[in-house]
């Protein structure tokens, strides 16, 4: 989804729930000298800050096994622990995971949308085509949820560059594609050449680390070569020398 017209600028914070713009809604800007640029709306769930330029990537999915009191097709009740706690929030993408009896019957494979969350209590729908049993193994995702990148994850996995400041719980905006001036980059010690691919590092970005030789049968590297087919997420434009002690450049994001 994105629309067109914005109340907050992209580097702007929104730790006011009620404030939030619509989570995962996409952005598009025209600016003067960089051009188009696409952003996303996101929220910290890192338990921590995510520095402005700082590289961050989507949340991965959250388990826990049920230890039911009760059942329906459309919700699911426990006696101890909480749903809340275990990171369970309404609009979360919900799967059962494992069939306890092992036997892969159903609901295992099914999926639905939480729709109420209390400690002891979710709901759900659409509705399962039988009830959850006890010890059954679910997970659920909350899109567009982020924490700090990490080395080696793909394109797909990373949100985009956080533009202001993201304190946790807060939202606000990642740019995905286009010129992005602030992008932070490869500690000292480490040379970009102009229009060098670049992967995610732990909350930064890094240069792609596969050269000519990974791809020659004599000297083939798996992990490498796969880190340049599904990890470039942009290029270089300005290079940095090792000694350049501000690691922010121009990155040009080919958005995901």
């Amino acid at each position: 989804m994105y629309k067109t017209i914005f109340p907050d600028a992209v580097a702007d914070v929104q730790t006011d729930a009620k404030k939030w713009q619509e989570i995962g809604l996409r952005r598009l800007e025209n600016h003067p000298v960089y051009g188009l640029q696409e952003f996303r709306y996101v929220i910290n769930r890192s338990g921590g800050t995510l520095a402005a330029g700082s590289l961050a990537a989507y949340e991965g999915v959250l388990n826990a096994a049920v230890a039911n009191t009760g059942t329906g097709t459309t919700y699911a009740t426990r006696a101890a622990n909480s749903w809340i706690t275990d990171g369970a929030i309404v609009g979360a993408h919900f799967f059962v995971v494992d069939d306890a009896g092992a036997a892969g019957a159903a609901p295992e494979g099914e999926q639905s949308i939480l729709t109420r969350v209390t400690a002891l209590r979710i709901d759900f729908l659409p509705a399962l085509s039988a009830a959850l049993a006890n010890a059954d193994t679910v997970n659920w995702l909350r899109p567009h949820h982020v924490i700090a990148a990490a080395a080696a994850m793909n394109r797909g996995k990373v949100a985009g560059v956080v533009q202001g400041a993201l304190v946790n719980n807060a939202a606000g905006w990642v740019q995905t594609r286009g010129l992005c001036p602030e992008a932070n980059m490869v500690a000292a010690g480490t040379a970009v050449t102009e229009d060098q691919y670049l992967v995610a590092g732990a909350g930064i970005l890094i240069v792609n680390p596969t050269v000519a030789a990974d791809y020659l049968a004599a000297t083939w590297d798996y992990a490498k070569v796969l880190t340049g087919v599904e990890g470039v997420l942009g290029r270089a434009v300005q290079a940095l020398t090792s000694d350049t002690v501000r690691r922010k450049t121009l990155v040009d994001l080919f958005g995901n």
